[in-house]
């Protein structure tokens, strides 16, 4: 229905004409995303602080917060949700070359892309109601495996499984053992931005306990694996406040298989029937849901246990896919996503594509470190109006593997086909750096206590037909800047952006605040800025805006920056009006 419908519009613009302003309306809902688009790069503003410390409260005018979210917020205001734990893919050992197309021998089957997929228009995405941003456990891992990347060859077949279980010894419980010195223990091949360190070997049949908090959110044990070894892997939250996950990293730095939730009534972590493809030391990722940025914390116990040929898989392998290459898989309930790991090199500037290609499928797209942590997230695509999903010109700060996690918009149901591409668009740049979104600490608010993944700032319509403001709350981690750099600039972009409704006709002035908010998961009020807030900017349109000394001021402290980003002055027109953007701090450094 919506693709007739914008069909039709173009039409009409072939026989009529028609010249886009930027004062066009979008109509929501809507697949395509249609509206006045915001120029990509806009003049560069200086922030010009105004303190509000006894700024008077913005009491909400909208109506009472029990009203569900209406169908009509549309596509790009979706309720928050984290990269999940998909059934079974098969294990593609790495390149050892970010552009060299992979060479290694893969393990188990895959199945072969489809050649002509049907291309039918996704649906608009419906937002879900939500109080505070909560991790719920995923769905159940199942034995599908899922397509190998077109541009590589095709793996080879593994023997299939007899499917005649073998007894295995119980895990003896051991103390962790006691790491080696800070030097000799630090873990090399990271491409996450803090350092880490590796606590100690762990053994087939043993098991070791720890703890995961804000100062250690990730535990890494190193196993030494002989080609063939089948192994299953789980880690156990002691005192039930942790909520734990894992993933298994080969020797030369690339992931291979992660787990979230071993089954929809568990929290706990689980890789089961994963095959050594070659000897060496493996790297087991003890974390939590959330890794660097997660909220839980507490005791694990994490095992190891020798399976077989018959042990069934569980967890999601990663496979291959090298720049400038595509490749195709799908997505269905029982198979919610899919991991690709690459090769890159410090200063890559690289762009991620998910398209879909069939069904009604909501694309969403996660580029993370080889440890798991999310260094960049898409749901809909802004540059080309659509609910597919794009990560565009995404920097990467070091030398080594990262993972892309091609998912779906999880508030409602969505499947089908998709093709997935990443290019290298740039090499070598060493001049600038982008600072890394809090995805579990960033949530466009609604007036109404409900979170959206994706950001915007104005008001959306109820069910009963209420107004209820929106605005986004952002916070930025940054990066420690590489030796022999310093800051020279720091620019906060907005574009792409573009406008619903009557956008900024009926909304005026956007507002953006430096508002130390603190973290949501705490029971309390967020729909108002926080004492000793202070006013950076008022702007009719996604300007960039300059906030360098805010930022150097946040290095010499906690290193995060936060944004509260809204519009003040709102008009009841009995419709959604917003400004929806892609929010990124550019760090500009100098030697």
């Amino acid at each position: 229905m919506r693709r007739t419908s914008l069909l039709f519009v173009l039409v009409c613009c072939l026989v009529f004409g028609c010249t886009p302003t930027a004062t066009q309306v979008a109509i929501a809902p809507t697949d395509t995303l249609p509206g006045a688009v915001v120029p990509t790069r806009a003049p560069t503003m200086s922030a010009e602080t105004t303190d509000i410390a006894a700024l008077p409260s913005e009491t909400p005018t909208e109506a009472a917060a029990s009203a569900e979210p209406s169908n009509t917020y549309a596509p790009v205001t979706q309720l928050a949700n984290v990269p999940t734990d998909a059934p079974t893919h098969t294990v593609v050992p790495p390149t050892d070359s970010p552009t060299d197309e992979p060479t290694d021998t893969a393990a188990p089957p895959t199945d072969a892309p489809t050649d002509e997929p049907s291309a039918t228009p996704p649906p608009t995405s419906k937002p879900t109601e939500a109080t505070a941003p909560t991790d719920t456990p995923t769905d159940s891992p199942t034995n599908t495996p899922t397509d190998a990347p077109t541009d590589t060859p095709v793996p080879t077949d593994t023997p299939q499984p007899t499917h005649t279980p073998t007894d295995t010894p119980a895990p003896t419980n051991t103390p962790a053992p006691t790491a080696a010195s800070d030097n000799s223990s630090r873990y090399t091949d990271s491409t996450a931005f803090l350092p880490v360190s590796l606590e100690a070997e762990i053994a087939a049949f043993s098991a070791v306990t720890g703890t995961v908090d804000d100062a250690n959110p990730a535990r890494l044990y190193v196993y030494q694996g002989v080609a063939g070894e089948v192994l299953n892997i789980a880690m156990h939250s002691t005192d039930d406040s942790l909520d734990p996950s894992l993933l298994v990293i080969d020797p030369k730095g690339r992931e291979l298989v992660r787990n979230e939730d071993e089954s929809n009534d568990s929290f706990d972590a689980a890789i089961n029937g994963f095959q050594i493809a070659e000897s060496g030391a493996y790297v087991i990722v003890a974390t939590r849901y959330g890794q660097q940025f997660g909220f839980s914390s507490g005791g694990f116990e994490l095992t190891v246990t020798k399976g077989s040929g018959s042990t069934i898989p569980s967890g999601t392998f990663s496979r291959v896919i090298a720049y400038n290459s595509e490749t195709t898989g799908s997505i269905t309930h029982e198979l919610a996503s899919h991991v690709y790991s690459f090769r890159g090199s410090r200063g890559d500037v690289v762009s991620i594509q998910m398209t879909a290609e069939s069904g009604d499928l909501d694309a969403r797209l996660f580029l993370t470190d080889n440890l798991g942590n999310v260094l960049a997230y898409n749901d809909d695509d802004l540059v080309n109006l659509s609910i597919n999903s794009l990560i565009q010109n995404f920097i990467l700060p070091a030398s080594g593997y990262y993972s892309i996690i091609a998912s779906h918009y999880l508030g409602a149901p969505n499947s089908g086909d998709f093709r997935l591409s990443l290019t290298l668009e740039e090499s070598g740049v060493r001049d600038r750096l982008l600072a890394v979104l809090n995805l579990e600490n960033s949530r466009t608010l609604r007036a109404d206590g409900q979170y959206f993944s994706n950001y915007s700032a104005g008001d959306s319509l109820g069910e009963d037909g209420s107004e209820y403001r929106t605005e986004a709350l952002l916070t930025f981690f940054l990066p420690p800047l590489p030796e022999d750099t310093s800051l020279s600039s720091a620019v906060l972009e907005l574009a792409p952006c573009y406008e619903t409704g009557n956008g900024f006709a009926a909304l005026g002035a956007l507002t953006i605040y430096a508002d130390s908010y603190g973290l949501l998961n705490q029971n309390r009020d967020f729909t108002r800025p926080t004492g000793g807030s202070q006013i950076l900017t008022e702007a009719r349109g996604c300007d960039s805006l300059d906030i360098t000394d805010m930022t150097r001021n946040a290095y010499s402290g906690d290193s995060q920056i936060q944004l509260r980003i809204s519009f003040r002055d709102t008009t009841a027109n009995r419709q959604g009006d917003e400004i929806l953007f892609t929010p990124r701090l550019v760090l500009n450094l100098s030697e």
